[in-house]
């Protein structure tokens, strides 16, 4: 989603990835159904429509407190980093990855090198289309091979903005990430986070490494220069590409809410008649 700051969102995001780990998945993957009910305030008893989560039972165990999974590379910074943050650690290993490696608009070789690394790592398929979208690829678990195939979907890029008097840069620097309040916010310096889309990229590789989540056929998409062109949505190579029926888009901003609907976009070209002078010195 583009922004030209995340200044205005938690820089941890620390509900919004809990929703996205597979500790609730079922919860996340149980379809919000539309019921009708009784309005018993209503004489003609006429009904309302109101959304409500169904009953899901838990197939997959809860990770382990400080579980991490296998390990990836990280820089001593981020380690030191991710020793600090709190739970889900699994979401926030993913989430250094993010941090330290660049990845603005049109420039995303790197980000693209550590997302075949984790594939490679996590045993996972790793798939690259023209434009440089990627999608990874996890078999469903025993048993569940004919169930529903489910894509997470996020983009890799992130919005590049600093301070005017920050000399950082976004096309060969990591974030300059720092905790504050305790634990309770996750900031950068003088630039931002990229936390938009990187908790997402993050969210979707902690389900892809869960070893206890039982699962259908899962797929996680990451696409290219959502916050510029939207080419990698636009230009996304058809199927077998991406074979799953349900996708889900982990690039919201509402905490405690998910988002049922279509999202779209559109260009538009203003042409402003300007008459220039010089400003007195």
């Amino acid at each position: 989603m583009s922004s030209s700051s995340d200044s205005n969102k938690k820089s941890i995001f620390g509900r919004a990835a809990t929703i996205l780990t597979a500790a609730s998945v079922g919860a996340l993957f149980g379809i919000l159904l539309q019921r009708k009910v009784f309005d018993s305030s209503n004489k003609l008893g006429k009904t309302s429509t109101c959304t409500r989560v169904q009953s899901v039972k838990r197939l997959s165990s809860p990770l382990p407190t400080n579980y991490t999974g296998v390990k990836l590379s990280l820089p001593p910074f981020y380690e030191q980093l991710l020793s600090q943050l709190s739970e889900p650690k699994l979401v926030y290993k993913h989430f250094m990855r993010m941090l330290c490696t660049p990845r603005p608009s049109g420039k995303l070789d790197a980000i693209r090198a550590v997302l075949k690394e984790t594939a490679d790592a996590l045993n996972i398929e790793y798939t690259q289309d023209k434009v440089g979208n990627v999608c990874l690829r996890k078999a469903a678990s025993p048993g569940y091979e004919h169930g529903t195939g489910v894509v997470i979907q996020c983009h890799m890029d992130m919005v590049c903005t600093k301070t005017d008097d920050s000399a950082f840069d976004f096309e060969t620097s990591g974030i300059e990430a720092y905790i504050e309040d305790g634990g309770a916010w996750l900031k950068a310096k003088n630039t931002t986070l990229g936390a938009d889309d990187g908790i997402g990229i993050a969210a979707g590789l902690a389900l892809m490494e869960h070893p206890n989540l039982v699962h259908g056929p899962l797929e996680l998409l990451i696409t290219v220069d959502e916050e510029t062109t939207m080419d990698g949505a636009r230009l996304l190579a058809r199927a077998p590409f991406v074979r799953s029926k349900i996708l889900i888009n982990v690039d919201s901003e509402e905490p405690h809410r998910i988002c049922i609907g279509c999202a779209g976009m559109f260009d538009k070209c203003l042409t402003v008649n300007m008459r220039l002078i010089s400003l007195p010195t």
